[in-house]
């Protein structure tokens, strides 16, 4: 049980690092927008030199400042998914591991590749059970965007 608990203040955790890593993003867009309408005031104006540095400041903040957010936030999503699995098989009394399952997902399609290239069936053949590996592994990740909905309730 404590462990459940340690497990929903790290997701409490990353998703308050997620929301400030998105207020950021807001933050940004409102910096992109005043660059630029700065930048065409300057151009409208005449002052060529200022609109161009104006320009480099936004394509940085854009690209630069715009992608490492990004990253974090994708570092942060996996995180948080990573944790709601986890509080998941504690909460149904499931022992396998991220590194497990993660193992299982890879032999599962392993297996598929060697029965699509090594058995001698035609692609008919094989097709249902590489469709039903594919299908799985969307209904996994389809759910793992919406249990903690489907958990609260």
């Amino acid at each position: 049980m404590a462990k459940k608990e340690a497990l929903k203040g790290l997701i409490k955790e990353k998703q308050g690092n997620l929301s400030a890593i998105l207020d950021q993003q807001a933050e940004n867009v409102r910096q992109y927008k005043a660059l630029w309408e700065e930048r065409n005031t300057c151009l409208a104006d005449g002052h060529t030199l200022k609109a161009h540095e104006l320009e480099g400041k936004y394509y940085h903040l854009r690209d630069v400042s715009g992608s490492q957010l990004d990253e974090k936030r994708i570092e942060i999503d996996k995180n948080i998914e990573e944790l709601q699995a986890e509080a998941y098989r504690l909460k149904k009394g499931l022992q396998m591991t991220n590194e497990e399952f993660k193992k299982l997902k890879a032999d599962l399609w392993s297996a598929a590749d060697q029965l699509r290239a090594n058995s001698g069936l035609k692609s008919t053949e094989y097709a249902t059970p590489i469709l039903g590996l594919i299908f799985l592994s969307f209904a996994e990740s389809k759910y793992s965007q919406y249990e903690v909905e489907i958990n609260a309730s």
